[in-house]
């Protein structure tokens, strides 16, 4: 699976067609009623004259935490991402990390919540495409993980 994701970013990032530069979407992250919208790093989108501007990837390290937006959840929770009109192209990757910035797991189309309580990081990536472009997006929140009692 691994694999299949490395190629398919590779693919998406080697190809393209012109597009207006805003080939990346509002992402929402939502358990329960509580939302949130997380921080985001654009790795690389078109420009509109079909060439690309290039960031690097964020390690978990180079994040700034209090850029970061919390999205509390209890253990039985399930946290849904939703993403405005454009098509996702390919799979989601998660990373879950502890306070320690040790990362617990890493997997795709789903987001684990951890049965302990305390405070965790998610990073994810979304890989956006449509007929305006093609984007990949980098996104960061923290997790704040409590009994199901919390209002």
């Amino acid at each position: 699976m691994r694999r299949l994701f490395s190629l398919l970013l590779a693919v998406l990032l080697l190809s393209g067609c012109a597009g207006d530069g805003k080939a990346y979407g509002t992402v929402t992250l939502t358990a329960g009623e509580r939302s949130v919208s997380p921080y985001a790093n654009i790795y690389q989108e078109e420009t509109g004259d079909g060439t690309f501007t290039e960031l690097p990837f964020l390690s978990f390290e180079e994040v700034d935490r209090s850029l970061l937006p919390t999205l509390t959840v209890s253990p039985q929770d399930e946290i849904t991402v939703k993403t405005e009109d454009r098509k996702v192209a390919f799979p989601q990757k998660y990373s879950l990390y502890d306070e320690n910035g040790d990362q617990l797991y890493a997997f795709y189309d789903e987001i684990l919540i951890p049965e302990e309580e305390g405070t965790y990081f998610l990073s994810f990536i979304i890989l956006w495409g449509d007929e305006t472009g093609n984007a990949a997006g980098q996104y960061f929140l923290i997790l704040e993980v409590k009994s199901s009692s919390f209002s």
